[in-house]
């Protein structure tokens, strides 16, 4: 009886103790504003691109999360997803796209309360070229410069629950006693 006083004394302990690295999913979405074309020169093909939107998620223990940090991605010469993932990116539904030939850098800045205070995403290697910034929404695309208003960005947080780590406590505590029993020749 004394051992599983033990494990139920220590299932708690363990589970308040339980990282803190805010391990959980972040979700970034997007919604820009229209487009205005400036051809380069007279007579230039006119495009009618969409405004840029979508939604970028996190995985906030690989990225070492986000409340008054800086986030950074550069997927330069990345083409799996395996090389995606381990950045923290679990999906990409953003309009600027992630594996461009070339490269894309992303860049999120939080406040200590965790709103998104700044950010820079560019994939330059096109045509289409892409820029977002605070400043506005930019693309370039054959002959001509289409510039926005800046959109706006949501962020919604949803943390891993610490009822998973009492669970995982609870089995652990289960497999020891399970071995324990094992253990005691009878």
């Amino acid at each position: 009886m004394s051992r599983i006083a033990t494990i139920l004394v220590l299932v708690p302990l363990l589970s308040a103790a339980a990282p803190a690295t805010r391990a959980g999913t972040l979700t970034l979405t997007y919604q820009g504003a229209a487009f205005t074309g400036h051809p380069f020169f007279p007579g230039a093909e006119v495009y009618d691109p969409a405004p840029l939107s979508g939604a970028i998620v996190l995985d906030t223990a690989i990225t070492g999360g986000y409340t008054g940090g800086t986030i950074s991605i550069d997927t330069t010469f990345m083409t799996t997803p395996a090389e995606i993932y381990a950045m923290g990116i679990l999906s990409w539904s953003y309009s600027v796209p992630v594996l461009p030939t070339v490269e894309t850098h992303a860049r999120f800045t939080f406040s200590a309360a965790g709103a998104l205070t700044d950010w820079y995403v560019s994939a330059l290697d096109g045509p289409p070229d892409y820029l977002s910034t605070p400043a506005g929404d930019e693309i370039i695309v054959g002959d001509a410069y289409y510039t926005a208003d800046p959109g706006s960005w949501t962020v919604s947080y949803v943390p891993l629950p610490g009822a998973l780590w009492l669970a995982l406590g609870g089995l652990a505590a289960l497999g020891a006693l399970r071995a324990g029993r094992a253990a005691v020749p009878g």
